[in-house]
């Protein structure tokens, strides 16, 4: 059932994406797409991959090691925003950067992103790795009548 709702939510999110795409904007001769279509590519992928490995495979170790990747991309969304944020505002408001420019807030934007991804998904694939070769994966649900 967690599961259920995991992957609808991660199904909602991917048609968001779809649907935002066309209007990401093309800045300074660079493409947004750049840094989100790869990224929703993986977040799509890794959601894929889990469910096929379990729904179809009965795998519950490469389960894991996908769910955890998948993780790994959507907290990629979250960082890199409040990073942007966050970063920029100190920038701006230290005078090391005047956000103002569009080329400023582009660099921010790219800096920013990628690190989150580095961080997220580079983490993400540590512990995949590591459950993997640990063996841990969930435990099947027993069912108990009360």
């Amino acid at each position: 059932m967690v599961g259920s709702l995991f992957f609808a939510a991660a199904a909602a999110v991917i048609a968001g994406y779809l649907m935002m795409e066309p209007l990401l904007v093309y800045e300074h001769g660079v493409h947004l797409h750049t840094f989100y279509r790869p990224l929703a590519g993986w977040f799509t992928y890794t959601a894929v991959r889990a469910v096929a490995a379990v729904a179809v495979q009965r795998d519950f170790k490469t389960h894991a090691a996908f769910a955890i990747r998948h993780i790994g991309a959507g907290l990629t969304f979250a960082l890199a925003r409040l990073l942007v944020l966050l970063v920029g505002a100190a920038l701006h408001f230290t005078g090391a950067m005047d956000m103002q420019v569009k080329e400023n807030k582009l660099s921010a934007f790219y800096v920013c992103s990628y690190s989150a991804a580095a961080a997220c998904i580079g983490c993400c694939e540590l512990l995949a790795r590591q459950s993997v070769k640990r063996g841990h994966a969930p435990r099947a649900r027993r069912n108990h009548a009360h």
